[in-house]
Order: structure tokens, then C-alpha cells, then sequence
């Protein structure tokens, strides 16, 4: 269970997409980037009731960003014999420098 994330500059939108951070070192430039996998408990409605950390990105805002992103995303649920099931899923989440 993941409470009280808390994502500087930036976030999730609307969209419960992750909203660029802006995070830079004292020469200005941006430094932060990796691959967060998350493992969610998306149940019948296609909502997540749980979260894990299953790998880290490396950094901790990163990982904060993409559990919160995660949260709020829509899934289409697992289906077993025709019926929605709750599942547990893997879901990367890449945040790259542009």
C-alpha cells in the first residue's frame, strides 16, 4: 500500500499521466532518468487496489512519480473462463531525458 506520494514540479495529470518533471542540477541541465516496475493489483473494474515496488529506478522521486502515475491509470481487466478477474500485473514505466 502506497500512501501520501508526493511529486515535486510536476505530477499526475488528468490523464493519470506523469506530467514532465522538471528536475535539473546546478548547471541547468536535466539528470534524472530510468525504468521504475511497478507491480499493481488491478481488480475487476480495471482500477488498482494495490501497489508494489518491484524495481527501482534508482531514484526515489522517480519511483514516487511512477507509483503515483500508476494509481490513477485505467487498466482493461485480466479476464479468466470470460469473467474479469483481479490480477496481479507488472507495469513499467520509463522516464527518459528529451
Amino acid at each position: 500500500q502506497v500512501d501520501d506520494i508526493h511529486v515535486p514540479r510536476g505530477g499526475v495529470n488528468s490523464r493519470g499521466t506523469v506530467d514532465e518533471l522538471r528536475l535539473f542540477s546546478s548547471s541547468g541541465h536535466r539528470v534524472l532518468q530510468g525504468v521504475v516496475t511497478i507491480e499493481a493489483k488491478v481488480n475487476s473494474r480495471g482500477t488498482v487496489d494495490e501497489l508494489r515496488l518491484f524495481s527501482s529506478s534508482g531514484h526515489r522521486v522517480l519511483d514516487k512519480a511512477a507509483l503515483r502515475a500508476v494509481r490513477a491509470w485505467r487498466f482493461s481487466p485480466g479476464t479468466v473462463g470470460g469473467r474479469a478477474q483481479s490480477m496481479w500485473v507488472k507495469v513499467p514505466v520509463r522516464f527518459t531525458l528529451r
